[in-house]
């Protein structure tokens, strides 16, 4: 076994571990237990219907989003079969290959299936999240500065909040050295030695390539932005299933936060952290009841495994399957 595979063993071990301890606190008490079941049983399923509707529709501009990368790119694809791409990635994403599972596949199909070379295809891949990092970066600003008395009414949340504005710092660095680096067209004079110097260098290249595409680029972040939206207002209406007191504007304000920590790789999908945060940040913020709040949380997050079912589906009837030693997208030597 490589030491990358051991790493990712040894790093999906202890993600296992945090997804366990975080269930086992937050369904610990019994009374609690109680209270959800009698929660289970008086919850409107019309609200969660709209949700996986409105779940539903934020897949479906996040492979437009995906799309509209790979024609800047040229990638010669219909959009019908990005579509099954997608949705065979969102499968991988939460079952198989861990968080980047789904990036994995994605680009080996886009290989196989086009006869693009890899780097294209992963650059595909990258630029997407680059465009979802840029909206989701753009949303929670805006979020803070409407909702900044909200976030910080406790030490807990406003600590939170703190952590969000830190990485939002950080991306915010990240993504204006890399738009110094395109725009005076420094790449080439990285150091020579510097790791990744050939991957950054046609990074840079892709960047630039968006940056003349600059309509299809605006309609992706645009579409990104109705992603996002959507994907938070599928969590408002799971809330709203069990009768939940938070307003759209209570849930759209402590999203980001949630969606930020639940994203890095503390526990498997995020499951547990999601369940402990919306327990903190609802019931501190607008006075959820803690059973309530974790049922949000694993409603919402259960709209989503639906539709990565139906990427289970999607792939199943696909004529190619992933190889078994398939690992995490390189950058070297390709």
């Amino acid at each position: 076994m490589s030491t990358a595979s051991v790493k990712r063993t040894v790093l999906f071990a202890i993600q296992c571990l945090v997804t366990a301890g975080v269930l086992a606190w937050v369904f610990h008490d019994s009374d609690r237990r109680d209270a959800m079941l009698g929660a289970l049983g008086r919850a409107d399923l019309r609200w969660v219907v709209a949700g996986l509707v409105l779940s539903g529709i934020g897949e479906v501009a996040s492979f437009v989003r995906w799309g509209l990368c790979m024609r800047v790119q040229d990638i010669p694809i219909r959009w019908l079969h990005v579509c099954r791409l997608f949705f065979i990635g969102q499968f991988f994403n939460l079952f198989v290959l861990g968080a980047t599972g789904g990036d994995v596949a994605k680009s080996y199909y886009v290989v196989v299936d086009t006869g693009s070379s890899k780097m294209t295809a992963i650059l595909s891949v990258i630029m997407d999240r680059l465009i979802s990092l840029v909206t989701l970066s753009v949303t929670a600003v805006g979020m803070i500065l409407w909702r900044y008395d909200y976030l910080t009414q406790t030490p807990v949340t406003a600590g939170l909040l703190y952590f969000l504005i830190v990485f939002l710092g950080c991306a915010v660095a990240v993504l204006a050295g890399g738009t110094a680096i395109v725009g005076f067209q420094l790449a080439h004079k990285l150091p020579v030695r510097l790791p990744w110097r050939g991957f950054l260098i046609q990074l840079s290249a892709a960047c630039s390539l968006f940056g003349h595409a600059w309509k299809k680029t605006l309609l992706a972040i645009a579409v990104s932005e109705v992603s996002l939206l959507t994907f938070f207002a599928a969590f408002y209406c799971a809330a709203r299933a069990f009768q939940a007191s938070v307003s759209l504007g209570d849930m759209f304000a402590v999203m980001p936060v949630v969606t930020v920590i639940t994203a890095l790789p503390i526990s498997v999908n995020g499951v547990g952290v999601r369940e402990k945060l919306f327990e903190q940040l609802l019931g501190d913020l607008s006075g959820v009841p803690a059973e309530i709040a974790v049922l949000a949380s694993l409603t919402g997050f259960l709209l989503f495994v639906f539709w990565s079912l139906v990427g289970a589906g999607v792939y199943l009837t696909h004529r190619r399957s992933i190889p078994r030693d398939a690992g995490e997208p390189t950058v070297g030597g390709i």
